[in-house]
């Protein structure tokens, strides 16, 4: 399939002139496709290209280190720049008209183009360097790293992908049109907004679409606004609904119910009842509510109180033993969303621990489900309403149940949402995670009215949130139609009018054989460790290629019992052409099929491959080491390490460790990562991820 280009939205890319300067550039680039109908790879335009130069940000130092984090908006400050003191100046000097990209993280793609840098400046690991050649304009290849036809290619690049990422080989490989260089240069020029005479036709494109492309960003402002519009007015609902504004009305009409006070009484002699009969556990008595805890002024029936007052259940959820499937789903963090509960997202418990579980941890219709850790996810609640066919579920241990007593969980719901409370929340955390205490969830303030006022507010709010609701989706969409408008105005600009480059596009670009990858990879640690290796390995080992050494496999790694897992990757190795199974003492192990021996070889000594058998060679050196020692427990131990650093961005014990005991895993006896692997060897591995600088790969 030929390679197609489009406007593509960028998280980094926010100023609007420079979104038109890339649209802008696109049709440039997209007119001279057409035009001159020649196609050719980066690669032809550039001497070549280098990865930065790995080390420490200093305060002072004789070179000055430009990181991708230096470059804001297009420009450096360079007295802010750090230094460093590099020991390979002539590798790593930068230049005027040297082109930096940014090879991993946030901003993958992101380009800048060198002007006038401070003598002796070097560049630092996370950024290419290209330099283009004697007969090309290195501000046309900046055009090209400027603009949609640009970002298409690395967006495609990319799919799948956990980590984006970009290496040189990706780069080189990049297509954009063949024209010399007296045609680089008037594209400059036309980019730069300078008039040329004969590209009169160009230039109305160019202003027509820019036109176009105003008009429909006004609407789908607009349309954003509406958006906010939508979730201010839901808060001011829940703000009215809290304070008791929503049911003034309701109370003139009905002065004689039962107090909020009152209530307050009947729950506690219904918990004291629970307690004597031992159905519910004493509990200490909760500190006096004091006169700088209350955040506003509530009606004079309504009274506060803490939230373990009318409460007879708060706890968080077990860590369980998963299974593949069983009667007994799991909820997690990623079930609670707002205003939703998600099923598809649920797991499922081993049956034969559930002997550890009390009835009380067993999910009741209208528990609160509080998310209860997490950055992005602690605070998110829903009420639990059990619309499957499991009669039995259980939470694990990211979540707390709140169940409460008489009182209607619906409004509770609504006061715990309210942006009064979801920015207040007291987070902390034993192992440096974002966390929501029982204490906290306990000892929470809450105002409580009337039972009968408490149902009036419900249905108040449930009727006005339900116009909400449909307000958006009418917002929805609109804003569907306004960017399918961006999209169709800018699909004429960006569209190719050479039937023949879908062929040229896909031939250009090189068809990246994955069962080819794994069989290399495969013959390369036989004859380098002199054994074979089961699924383990091969996951392991395709997630370092990816994370450490940027190669481009396509497979993407979620947390499993053995480390890093790829479903498809697992399903790859049973159907590959170049591999069978067979077993050894260690159990099923994959070797090359002897008829395919000679292809694998030959493949691995091509030039193109290079890059990639380099990569493989050097994680067998590091499985070779005294602490690995090519055992498959170790590399799992090694990837553990490595994938906690990823997610953690941290290389401190204590928060990899932390993060170990939140791995759930269903080995042998152990269920968490921390369980299978000590504190002290983790320790040992961290040392030698730090001593082979990999975490500088895996941290942004």
């Amino acid at each position: 399939m030929g390679l197609k280009f489009k406007y593509i939205p960028l998280t980094f890319l926010t100023d609007e002139e420079q979104i038109k300067y890339q649209i802008k550039n696109t049709i440039i680039l997209r007119y001279l496709f057409d035009k001159y109908e020649k196609t050719c790879r980066l690669e032809n335009l550039i001497v070549n290209t280098q990865y930065g130069y790995n080390a420490s940000a200093l305060k002072n130092g004789k070179n000055k280190f430009l990181r991708i984090s230096d470059i804001t908006d297009g420009k450096v400050d360079w007295e802010s720049v750090p230094f460093c003191d590099c020991k390979d100046e002539d590798t790593y000097l930068l230049k005027t008209e040297d082109l930096l990209v940014a090879r991993t993280g946030g901003t993958t793609g992101k380009s800048f183009m060198i002007s006038n840098p401070p003598v002796n400046s070097v560049f630092a690991g996370y950024l290419i360097r290209m330099r283009a050649n004697e007969q090309n304009n290195p501000e046309f290849i900046n055009l090209f790293l400027n603009s949609y036809i640009y970002w298409s290619q690395v967006v495609s690049l990319n799919k799948g992908e956990f980590r984006p990422s970009v290496n040189a080989t990706k780069l080189k490989n990049l297509i954009l049109p063949d024209v010399d260089i007296s045609i680089q240069n008037e594209a400059v020029r036309i980019s730069n907004s300078e008039q040329i005479e004969s590209y009169k036709e160009l230039y109305n494109l160019i202003e027509l679409t820019l036109s176009e492309y105003s008009k429909s960003k006004i609407i789908i402002d607009e349309v954003h606004n509406q958006f906010q519009y939508s979730d201010d007015l839901k808060q001011a609902i829940l703000q009215e609904a809290i304070q008791g504004k929503l049911t003034e009305e309701w109370r003139a009409q009905n002065p004689n119910t039962e107090s909020a006070s009152e209530l307050l009484e009947r729950i506690k002699a219904e918990k004291e009842e629970l307690i004597k009969g031992k159905k519910l556990k004493k509990e200490k008595p909760l500190p006096a509510i004091t006169e700088d805890e209350i955040p506003f002024e509530i009606p004079e029936s309504w009274v506060w109180c803490r939230l373990g007052e009318i409460s007879k259940y708060i706890q968080r959820g077990k860590s369980p033993k998963y299974v593949e499937h069983s009667n007994v789903p799991v909820i997690s963090q990623k079930c609670v969303q707002w205003g939703r509960f998600d099923f598809n997202k649920a797991r499922f418990i081993n049956e034969n621990t559930l002997d550890k579980y009390t009835e009380e941890r067993f999910l009741q219709n209208g528990d609160l489900l509080w998310n209860s850790t997490g950055d992005g996810t602690v605070g998110r609640l829903i009420e639990f309403k059990n619309v499957t066919n499991y009669s039995k579920m259980v939470v694990d241990s990211h979540v707390a149940i709140v169940r409460l007593l008489v009182v209607k969980p619906s409004y509770i719901l609504y006061y715990l949402s309210t942006k009064l409370v979801q920015d207040k929340l007291i987070v902390s955390g034993s192992t440096k995670q974002t966390e929501l205490s029982k204490t906290t969830i306990v000892n929470h303030l809450v105002p409580i009215p009337p039972l009968e006022e408490q149902k009036a507010i419900v249905e108040k709010v449930q009727a006005l949130l339900q116009k909400c609701n449909a307000l958006e989706q009418e917002v929805t969409q609109s804003e569907q139609h306004a960017n399918m408008l961006m999209q169709a105005v800018l699909k004429e600009a960006f569209e190719s009018k050479n039937e023949k480059e879908d062929d040229i596009i896909k031939e250009l670009l090189p068809d990246k054989d994955k069962y080819a990858q794994v069989a290399i990879a495969t013959l390369k640690t036989e004859l380098l460790l002199n054994r074979n290796y089961g699924k383990v390995e091969k996951q392991k080992t395709g997630f370092l290629l990816k994370a450490i050494k940027k190669q481009p496999i396509p497979y993407a790694f979620e947390n499993y019992n053995y480390g890093t897992f790829s479903k498809e990757l697992s399903n790859d190795l049973d159907h590959n052409p170049y591999l069978f199974k067979t077993h050894s003492g260690e159990g099923e192990v994959y070797k090359i099929k002897p008829d395919k021996h000679k292809e694998i070889v030959a493949l691995l000594n091509q030039p193109e491959h290079a890059d990639f058998v380099n990569a493989i060679e050097d994680i067998i050196r590091v499985y070779k080491m005294p602490l690995i020692k090519g055992k498959t427990e170790q590399i799992e131990l090694l990837n553990t390490v490595c994938k906690s650093i990823l997610d953690t961005q941290s290389t401190d014990l204590e928060t990899i460790y932390g993060y170990m005991e939140l791995w759930m895993i269903n080995q042998d006896n152990h269920t968490t990562k921390a369980e299978k692997f000590t504190k002290n060897n983790t320790k040992k591995m961290l040392d030698l991820v730090l001593k082979l600088n990999w975490d500088k790969e895996l941290i942004n």
